[in-house]
């Protein structure tokens, strides 16, 4: 395994994957987001991709809500966890899930979804006001990724 060549220190948390399913089972923002179903054997990388980027999934209140409960799964609110964790995390999920920025967005929305994504995620070690920093600073890297990867 992969894991067993990491130091112990490198290791935020672990979960059973089940524990992803069972929070897109009991809230349907989790499961609209994370699209488990087409994530499955046999599929390609690249065809799961298309498949979420057709979805076009939208990063508003509800979705950063979604991606909040998905950290907390993840465990980011607890100590240990750096605001750059956050961040990363969060780019990856945009990234990963092809979660699109709404181009029409005032600085007004984008901060009302900072903040539903920090008081959602409710850490225990920072500030609300950096979370939402650290939130902002993921959409803006994970959605720099996707413009790198998509085909023209």
């Amino acid at each position: 395994m992969v894991y067993a060549w990491l130091p112990a220190a490198a290791i935020l948390s672990h979960f059973p994957i089940s524990d992803l399913r069972v929070l897109s089972d009991y809230e349907k923002a989790c499961d609209d987001m994370l699209n488990l179903d087409d994530i499955r054997s046999g599929r390609t990388t690249l065809s799961v991709s298309a498949l979420l980027r057709e979805r076009n999934t939208i990063i508003n209140i509800r979705t950063a809500r979604a991606m909040a409960l998905v950290c907390r799964t993840f465990k980011m609110h607890r100590s240990g966890v750096s605001l750059a964790h956050i961040q990363g995390l969060v780019s990856s999920l945009i990234d990963s899930f092809q979660l699109k920025q709404d181009a029409s967005n005032t600085p007004y929305t984008s901060m009302s979804i900072a903040k539903a994504f920090a008081v959602s995620l409710r850490s225990r070690v920072h500030h609300s006001r950096d979370v939402e920093i650290a939130f902002a600073d993921g959409v803006k890297q994970g959605t720099a990724t996707i413009a790198l990867v998509l085909p023209l």
